[in-house]
């Protein structure tokens, strides 16, 4: 492989815009050598392996982190992160364009400032 195929992070939270992302995702993460799933607060004990069976099921071995957000905002968590992949999958809009647009969000922050190519859904 050719420069797209070492490390591959998934921001994960559950929701369905995520779940679009990686399913959209999965036919290419087969490619990467490490897959990172990233899970910035997390909103249940399960839901690291929940996702962790999940892309098992499919075939691919992860590794999970869970991180607290701390001071930092969960798009910065993420971005520390992206800054070491060759890609990002993240779902997108958990509110409205309009209103991340307005007071910024996740999306936003990722959108504008992410230097890493980023797998978006919604």
């Amino acid at each position: 492989m050719n420069g797209f195929d070492k490390r591959a992070v998934i921001a994960w939270d559950g929701s369905r815009p995520a779940a679009r992302a990686l399913k959209a995702a999965l036919p290419i993460l087969g490619r990467f050598r490490e897959i990172d799933v990233l899970i910035v607060d997390p909103k249940s004990r399960t839901q690291p392996s929940d996702i962790g069976n999940y892309l098992a099921a499919h075939g691919l071995k992860a590794t999970i982190n869970t991180q607290s957000s701390g001071t930092e905002t969960t798009g910065q968590v993420i971005l520390d992160e992206a800054r070491h992949a060759d890609l990002l999958v993240m779902g997108a809009y958990g509110l409205s364009a309009t209103l991340e647009k307005w007071f910024g969000g996740v999306t936003e922050t990722v959108k504008t400032e992410c230097q890493t190519p980023v797998l978006f859904a919604h």
